[in-house]
């Protein structure tokens, strides 16, 4: 799973309609990245867009959450270990570097010399000083975050993994359920599913 941020990228026609009807759009092109807020939410303000979508990857990458993908995919025959490195791949990246996975590695190269124009070089003491702390900080971090991803995984394959009798998604739906459930319910998308559903249901049956 993946979080964006909804974002009119410059020469699309989103940015095009937007910029013609005079909405305040960010000027850093640099913000552009689908990982900061660039245009007015209808509904929230932008600290309350940047919280819902920061705590929708704060969920996703709790040590419960991973734990919990992992269990589900041995359940279906898939490597657990493959997912506990893909799951730490994107978990790292906004929880750590602050930026989305996809923008993101195991090692973020730095130099001096990559300046926005106007902007004078900083004293090279002072930039490697700080490069040197960010790489100890952030690779300890990663540490940390593997070893808790590792011992969730070791739970998994020993088969101690919490809540694994109470997984409520890996039993499967029975017929009543598509009628009471919120996922099938809460949304017209939801209900429109339910309906398509239903109506193979129906020709299978009258086929037979």
């Amino acid at each position: 799973m993946e979080f964006f941020i909804l974002t009119p990228l410059p020469g699309s026609q989103d940015h095009k309609e937007l910029h013609e009807r005079g909405v305040a759009l960010d000027a850093d092109m640099s913000k552009y990245d689908t990982f900061h807020v660039t245009a007015p939410h209808p509904l929230m303000s932008e600290q309350q867009w940047l919280g819902a979508y920061q705590a929708g990857w704060d969920s996703y990458s709790t040590v419960e959450h991973v734990e919990t993908v992992m269990r589900r995919a041995l359940e279906w025959k898939f490597d657990a270990n493959k997912v506990k490195w893909m799951m730490l791949s994107f978990c790292y990246a906004p929880k750590v570097e602050g930026v989305h996975p996809l923008d993101s590695g195991l090692f973020q190269r730095k130099y001096r010399t990559d300046r926005r124009r106007g902007l004078a070089l900083e004293n090279a003491l002072v930039f490697y000083t700080r490069y040197a702390r960010e790489i100890v900080a952030k690779h300890f971090a990663l540490l940390k975050l593997y070893l808790r991803y590792h011992l969730a995984y070791r739970r998994v394959m020993r088969g101690t993994s919490a809540g694994a009798e109470h997984d409520v998604e890996m039993v499967p739906v029975e017929g009543a359920e598509i009628d009471k459930l919120d996922m099938f319910t809460a949304t017209t998308a939801a209900q429109t599913f339910v309906g398509k559903v239903k109506k193979k249901r129906d020709r299978l049956r009258a086929s037979t």
